[in-house]
């Protein structure tokens, strides 16, 4: 693949940015569509709603593949309307491959949620052929969308790819932004401040370090496969474990104050990545103690600016 042009929506968020990064890396061009400018230096900046029902389709001429990271709503949110999840998110993204069809992009590259598309129900390693069953708007947002692509890409003859991402935690993640249990139990040790978790901590999750993930979108503009890839390290983490992780790599103790368990929270989520190791050749790299310990530097220095 020769250097192409790539449109990223969402650019200037925590994925968006490391997505940039990895882009401009193997040598393409990098176009952010975001309410805010990234602030990578060589991105082309665009700042709109892709969401907007008059996305200008004439920005989007010359873009040859399109990497749709942009999503209204967190997935940890209990109140958010299932109505009108799918009119901006699912309704509004429709609407955005559509005018980017019109400016001739010949692939889309969505970011979907390994965490949340699967269920309560999800084995103790989900892999794609697995029945999806979300249990928020979030994930059915997610699921929905999902389908939409795929058909929409077989009508179109449009390549498209599912990334379906497990918990991504590193570098440039804020702690309290609804999302991000890593970051928040980082910054939490380093403050000296109480944790928060919601039931027992016994909750398992897959963690998968944010450069690892922003590879996976590299490798799947390369690829010449298309459909639905789980993108995680494959390895189950409890909160506990997390915390307990965390302790050792800083050499403190969290407080942690236990809350009653949520109805959102599926009790265990761990993706199988083997599809992702075979057709796009991609794999989790970075172990979880490098991970806390490159997040915790970062967060210091973040901290201390």
């Amino acid at each position: 693949m020769g250097r192409q042009r790539i449109a990223i929506t969402g650019g200037a968020g925590f994925l968006g940015q490391h997505v940039s990064r990895a882009i401009l890396s193997a040598g393409h061009e990098v176009v952010n569509f975001d309410l805010s400018p990234s602030p990578v230096a060589g991105v082309q900046n665009h700042i709109e709603s892709v969401f907007a029902p008059a996305l200008d389709e004439a920005l989007l001429e010359g873009v040859d593949a399109l990497i749709h990271l942009a999503w209204i709503g967190k997935p940890g949110s209990p109140d958010v309307s299932f109505e009108g999840d799918a009119h901006q998110n699912v309704v509004g993204s429709l609407r955005m491959v559509e005018a980017a069809k019109r400016g001739g992009v010949k692939m889309v590259v969505f970011a979907s949620s390994g965490g949340t598309v699967y269920g309560a129900e999800a084995k103790a390693c989900s892999v794609e052929s697995d029945p999806l069953a979300p249990i928020n708007a979030y994930g059915a947002g997610k699921a929905a969308f999902e389908a939409y692509l795929n058909a929409w890409g077989r009508a179109n003859g449009v390549r498209t790819v599912t990334l379906r991402i497990a918990n991504p935690y590193g570098p440039g993640q804020l702690p309290d932004r609804g999302q991000g249990f890593v970051a928040n139990a980082v910054a939490r040790a380093l403050d000296g401040q109480t944790l928060q978790i919601w039931g027992d901590g016994k909750v398992v999750r897959d963690y998968v370090y944010i450069t690892d993930v922003a590879d996976a979108f590299v490798s799947a503009l390369t690829s010449e496969k298309g459909g639905v890839f789980n993108i995680g390290s494959g390895i189950g983490w409890s909160l506990n474990e997390i915390v307990e992780h965390i302790n050792k790599t800083l050499g403190q103790a969290i407080r942690v104050d236990y809350q009653h368990g949520r109805t959102i929270d599926v009790p265990i989520n761990v993706l199988d990545n083997t599809k992702a190791q075979r057709d796009l050749g991609w794999n989790a790299a970075e172990g979880l103690s490098t991970g806390v310990e490159l997040t915790a530097r970062w967060m210091k220095s973040w901290q201390s600016s």
